[in-house]
C-alpha cells in the first residue's frame, strides 16, 4: 500500500514539473521585462482605454531590446508598413489641405498579422515579449503576444510615419502605416526597414522612441512620438470618409424621389463636417453642358464656401473617394431662390446656374422635375 501511494505521489511530483516548468520558463522571460516593456505597454493600453476625444496624453517609454508593440484596428487581419508617395498634394493658397498617397499595387514592405488574442470586431495593442523574428515580410513574435482590445477605440486607416527622430536629419522616407502601429527597439536593420519603411540602403541609425504620444479624436486614437501627432490631414480623413456616406445618402433620396410618383419626397438635413459642402452646378468651368442637359451635384473640401470660388477650383477641391473616383452625380433641379436663376442664357426660367445646397430643404416630384424648396 504504502508502495502504491508512494508511487503515486512520484507520478504527480512528474506531472507537476512537466506543466510548472515550461510555464516558468516563459513567465522568467515576461517578467523579466517587467521592470520596463510591459510596465510601458500596461501604461499605454490604460491611456487608450481612457482618453477621451480631443485630448493628447504623453508618458515615458522604456521597451527592452527586440520588444515590439503594435495596434491592430478593428476591422484588419494585419497592420502593415509601406513606402509610400504623394499621389495628389491638395492645397489651397501655400497651405496643404490633403495628401493623398499612391500605394499602387506594391505589398507592403512589413506586416504582423492579428494574434488571436485579439477580440473579434475590436482593436487591440499587443506587445512581442523579447524575441522577434522575419520570415519574408512578416513580422513575427517569438513568444505568445500579449494583447488587449478596445471596443470603442480604433486605430487610422493611414498613419503616416513621419515622427521617428533619427540620428541624420538628412536622411528623408515616405513610410506609411496601414490599419496599426508599431513602437519598436531593436538594431536590426532588416527589422527597422519592415517596420518603418526606412530606407535600407541609408547608413544611419534612429533613436528609439522614449516618449510617447496619444491623442484621440473621433473615436480613433494615435500613438506617435512626437506632439499633436493626429495631422489635419488624418482629421480630414476621416472627415472625408463622413462627408461620402452624407453625400451618397443625397444621392440615394434624389433618386428615389426621381423613380416615385408625383407628391412631396420629404424634408432632408445636410449634415456636413468642417470644409465640406454640396455645390451645384450646371455652368461649371470645367464643364461644357449644352443647353437643356443636367447639371450635376459635386461633393467639395474648401474652407472658402464663395460659389464663385468654389466654380473657378472646382477640379482642384472635389472629393476623391479611395479609390480615386470623383464624387460627383448628375441631378436637375427646379425650385426655390438659394441658387441664381438663369434667364436668357438657354436654360427654362427657375433652373439653377450653381449655389451650395442649403443644410435643410425638401424635395418633390413633379413631372420629369424634381423641385427643391428651403424648408
Amino acid at each position: 500500500m504504502k508502495k502504491a501511494q508512494m508511487l503515486q505521489f512520484l507520478f504527480y511530483t512528474i506531472l507537476a514539473l512537466v506543466i510548472f516548468i515550461p510555464t516558468a520558463s516563459w513567465a522568467s522571460q515576461f517578467f523579466k521585462l517587467s521592470d520596463k516593456s510591459i510596465r510601458s505597454y500596461s501604461e499605454l493600453v490604460n491611456i487608450v482605454n481612457t482618453i477621451r476625444d480631443g485630448e493628447i496624453n504623453s508618458m515615458a517609454l522604456s521597451i527592452s531590446k527586440e520588444t515590439l508593440i503594435f495596434g491592430i484596428s478593428k476591422n484588419s487581419d494585419r497592420a502593415e508598413s509601406f513606402t509610400s508617395s504623394p499621389e495628389r498634394i491638395i492645397r489651397e493658397g501655400e497651405k496643404i489641405i490633403r495628401i493623398i498617397f499612391n500605394l499602387g499595387n506594391a505589398p507592403p514592405n512589413g506586416y504582423i498579422q492579428r494574434p488571436l488574442q485579439c477580440a473579434k470586431g475590436e482593436s487591440c495593442l499587443c506587445i512581442c515579449a523579447k524575441g522577434l523574428s522575419l520570415e519574408n515580410d512578416e513580422i513575427k513574435c517569438n513568444n505568445q503576444p500579449v494583447c488587449s482590445s478596445f471596443k470603442n477605440t480604433d486605430f487610422f486607416e493611414e498613419r503616416p510615419v513621419a515622427d521617428i527622430t533619427k540620428l541624420d536629419e538628412s536622411i528623408t522616407f515616405n513610410g506609411l502605416w496601414k490599419n496599426g502601429i508599431f513602437i519598436l527597439n531593436t538594431d536590426n536593420k532588416d527589422m527597422i526597414f519592415k517596420v518603418y519603411s526606412i530606407p535600407q540602403t541609408a547608413n544611419f541609425a534612429f533613436y528609439n522612441p522614449t516618449t510617447a504620444y496619444v491623442q484621440r479624436h473621433k473615436g480613433f486614437v494615435n500613438i506617435c512620438f512626437q506632439r499633436d501627432c493626429i495631422t489635419e490631414g488624418m482629421i480630414d480623413n476621416i472627415n472625408m470618409e463622413d462627408a461620402i456616406k452624407e453625400f451618397n445618402r443625397l444621392k440615394e433620396t434624389y433618386f428615389q424621389c426621381r423613380l416615385a410618383q408625383d407628391g412631396n419626397c420629404g424634408a432632408f438635413s445636410v449634415n456636413m463636417p468642417g470644409r465640406y459642402y454640396i455645390y451645384y452646378s450646371r455652368l461649371a468651368k470645367d464643364i461644357n453642358f449644352p443647353s437643356g442637359l443636367p447639371g450635376k451635384l459635386y461633393l467639395v473640401n474648401t474652407e472658402n464656401n464663395d460659389p464663385s470660388y468654389i466654380r473657378e477650383k472646382l477640379s482642384d477641391i472635389t472629393v476623391h473617394a479611395a479609390d480615386g473616383k470623383s464624387e460627383i452625380f448628375e441631378a436637375t433641379f427646379e425650385g426655390f431662390d438659394g441658387f441664381k436663376s438663369i434667364q436668357g442664357q438657354g436654360f427654362a426660367l427657375g433652373d439653377y446656374e450653381d449655389g451650395l445646397l442649403p443644410n435643410y430643404f425638401s424635395l418633390a416630384k413633379a413631372g420629369d422635375n424634381i423641385v427643391i424648396d428651403k424648408t
